[in-house]
């Protein structure tokens, strides 16, 4: 799904609202512009610094004009104040394009604390716009999880792992594992293992009730960067060459095929095919 952030000058609002919304849902592409913007201007600086005491970098931004000709490129609208939101349908967008949150007074001028108080209600209008939107919410795998990711894990494969093979990697120094909440449950959970900068998931699935939802993307993006963060140089996986969403999926998100294990998998016996994420040679992508 492709959202727009929108504000008057594009320096403090949106771009603090693409920044985390980039974190907190890397699934979904997002830009920011605003309606009276003069194009080119940087963030603001107390934007950036906001926004960096949250690991969001926004120092990069710069601020464009929104055009009518580029409105139909979009599939949700996320206005900072109904005012916005009004000049959008006069410009023909549809009203239920456009998430309208609580009003969102811009700080433009104000002290770095003001920012942040602007930053901490977006985040909370965020975290309502994703849920409006079916997104689920990636954390680090916990105790709290376990009974959830092992039904899961029964529903979803012929040789499950046990619940308590899962407890072993909560407390793994070299295992990242992460699950999908939704209402309080997880729905989804992926987890990954690394030595000397080297990444290879080890499962990913989700709930059968909660597929085709972008959740198994949520998760890899998500893995994929903690890998990053961590300064790991690639990222290896096995797949059957039965599962094309599977494979699709990988392949969507810069994964090549490396070669193949044979029989690798068993209950049904297959081969496995081994993809590769080089982060060495993948440039970075846009949200």
């Amino acid at each position: 799904m492709k959202i727009l952030f929108v504000c008057t000058g594009n320096t403090c609002r949106s771009p603090i609202a693409e920044g985390l919304f980039r974190a907190l849902a890397p699934e979904h592409a997002c830009s920011s512009a605003g309606l009276s913007a003069v194009p080119g201007q940087p963030a603001s600086e107390n934007a950036v610094a906001c926004c960096r005491e949250v690991g969001a970098d926004i120092s990069a931004h710069r601020s464009r004009l929104l055009t009518r000709s580029e409105l139909s490129d979009y599939d949700m609208f996320f206005p900072m104040t109904g005012a916005h939101g009004r000049i959008l349908e006069g410009a023909g967008v549809p009203s239920e394009k456009i998430y309208l949150p609580r009003d969102i007074a811009d700080p433009f001028g104000g002290d770095l604390n003001e920012y942040r108080a602007c930053r901490d209600s977006i985040a909370a209008e965020l975290s309502r716009f994703r849920d409006s939107l079916g997104c689920a919410r990636i954390v680090p795998m916990e105790e709290r999880h376990l009974g959830d990711v092992a039904a899961i894990e029964n529903a979803c494969f012929s040789l499950p792992w046990s619940l308590e093979a899962f407890r072993e990697e909560l407390i793994n120094p070299s295992a990242v594992y992460a699950a999908a909440e939704l209402s309080g449950h997880a729905v989804g959970y992926g987890g990954m293992r690394h030595a000397a900068g080297e990444f290879y998931i080890d499962n990913i699935a989700v709930s059968p009730d909660h597929r085709r939802k972008g959740i198994a993307r949520q998760i890899m993006s998500y893995l994929i960067g903690c890998a990053r963060q961590m300064g790991g140089s690639f990222i290896s996986l096995e797949v059957r060459p039965s599962n094309a969403p599977a494979i699709a999926l990988y392949e969507s998100l810069g994964f090549k095929r490396a070669g193949l294990r044979r029989d690798f998998y068993e209950k049904p016996r297959e081969d496995g095919l081994i993809y590769t994420l080089d982060f060495e040679q993948k440039e970075d992508r846009p949200c």
